[in-house]
């Protein structure tokens, strides 16, 4: 920037525990820092191809209104669904990829290691360079992603341009397909992990977690972290090797101005590169009313409380 640089306009204010750490080293470390390569050039360096449709044409089976969302749901011949809904955005586009799956699926999970499964991807080599330079080398071209798995559900979501639909496609295809752990990444995640937790004893996340482990002390799929080992690691990998087998087991929705024309075109020619189950279930059509006025929930016993 030309009002910032490594010598003018900048003010360093560092707050640390130890009396170690003098001004005159933390000057020296920011002064490396300020002159080292971005963290995008560092990943644009790195970064090998992302992965291409190989030429596998998919057909849009079926378009129809959808009535929840007011948009229309494709479904395509693979099985693959997406959602487009359109809203004025300026040019950027939201999505989310919704996949029926989540850390319930992981059996023999330990209590405790439920929170981290929506980071396993951050500890993994993504097209072979870390995951955080893979996400930098994303956002340049305005595309970013983010994780969250529930009990049920993975979601995948974040923006990108509304001319990026054929970015995304290869940047999803790529994360499906090359995903490894990243073990140095993880050695290091797991000596940190102790350090964090302590760090947050006292805090209302903290104690939040101490609640949740006095009220469901033998849950395994509680959120409250304890840390985790190399063995959570081997879970969670074929726990997303299993979520990537099948990506017709759930929904692509696209939230902005798309161009409904060029997203068919798309999908035509990336989709067939998805892993597909193949799976067929039913799903049964209830028809109900709603209604309105009151209920009354009646119980025997003592009332709820925590003391």
């Amino acid at each position: 920037s030309s009002s910032v640089d490594g010598g003018k306009n900048l003010t360093i204010r560092v707050s640390a525990d130890s009396a170690a750490i003098s001004a005159e080293s933390m000057e020296e470390t920011f002064a490396a820092s300020w002159k080292s390569p971005s963290r995008r050039e560092a990943a644009e360096r790195q970064m090998p191809r992302m992965m291409a449709a190989s030429g596998i044409k998919i057909k849009v089976k079926s378009s129809k209104k959808e009535y929840l969302s007011g948009g229309t749901i494709y479904t395509l011949s693979n099985g693959l669904k997406v959602v487009v809904r359109q809203a004025a955005s300026k040019g950027v586009v939201h999505w989310a990829m919704v996949l029926n799956g989540g850390f319930g699926h992981i059996p023999d999970l330990e209590i405790g290691e439920a929170s981290y499964v929506s980071e396993f991807l951050d500890m993994c080599l993504l097209c072979g360079v870390k995951a955080e330079s893979f996400k930098d080398a994303i956002r340049r071209d305005g595309i970013t992603m983010d994780v969250d798995v529930s009990h049920s559900r993975t979601k995948f979501s974040g923006r990108i341009p509304d001319d990026g639909m054929a970015d995304l496609m290869r940047v999803l295809l790529t994360v499906a397909d090359t995903f490894t752990p990243d073990d140095r990444e993880i050695d290091y995640r797991i000596r940190r992990e102790p350090l964090a937790l302590a760090s947050a004893s006292g805090t209302l996340q903290g104690r939040i977690a101490a609640i949740d482990s006095v009220m469901c002390p033998d849950y395994a799929y509680c959120t409250r972290k304890t840390g985790f080992d190399k063995d959570f690691i081997s879970k969670a990998e074929r726990f997303y090797k299993m979520l990537f087998s099948k990506m017709d087991d759930g929904i692509l929705v696209l939230v902005g101005d798309v161009d409904e024309k060029h997203l068919k075109q798309v999908m035509m020619k990336y989709a067939g590169e998805f892993s597909t189950s193949g799976r067929k279930i039913p799903r049964p059509v209830v028809s109900y009313q709603p209604i309105s006025g009151t209920i009354l929930l009646e119980r025997d016993g003592d009332a709820n409380e925590i003391d």
